[in-house]
């Protein structure tokens, strides 16, 4: 269940890919469909299904496909790069560039301006509060999915 993000430099616009979940995981998850990604996430242009990557690459022809892969400076892990093969078929001219992508992006994860504060404490209240709802509400016999809806309620 990957998701994918892409940004179209070339046409400034951020991409999602996300993915198509059947009905059967809205028993015990909320599921989404593009128009309600599109509303909650409003930093994202435009949104696709995972299994539309590759038609994706096939309509824009990327010069260059840029893909995060280093180590995370947190864990010591590597990070997690979508494959190859979502665009390398369909682009076959596209250069594939590992480097230059992670250091901006392990920068810019690490420096956070007054606003960004403000946003992350704002969102940690939200999340004490809604938690110690779940907690007063808990009872023996309530289902997983109940205990979600206080939850969500409260964010």
């Amino acid at each position: 269940m990957d998701a994918y993000g892409a940004i179209d430099f070339v046409n400034e616009k951020v991409v999602l890919f996300m993915p198509k979940l059947d009905n059967f995981y809205k028993i015990w998850m909320t599921t989404l469909s593009k128009e309600e990604f599109k509303a909650k996430y409003t930093t994202v242009d435009e949104i696709y299904y995972t299994d539309e990557i590759e038609q994706y690459f096939k309509d824009n022809q990327p010069d260059t496909v840029f893909l995060n892969k280093g180590v995370n400076s947190d864990s010591g892990l590597n990070t997690m790069i979508a494959e190859e093969e979502k665009y390398k078929g369909v682009c076959p001219n596209a250069k594939t560039d590992t480097e230059f992508m992670h250091d901006i992006l392990s920068e810019s994860r690490t420096i956070k301006n007054d606003e960004e504060i403000e946003v992350m404490t704002w969102a940690s209240k939200i999340t004490c509060e809604a938690h110690c709802s779940v907690m007063r509400n808990c009872k023996p016999g309530l289902r997983e999915s109940q205990l979600e809806s206080f939850f969500v309620f409260d964010c």
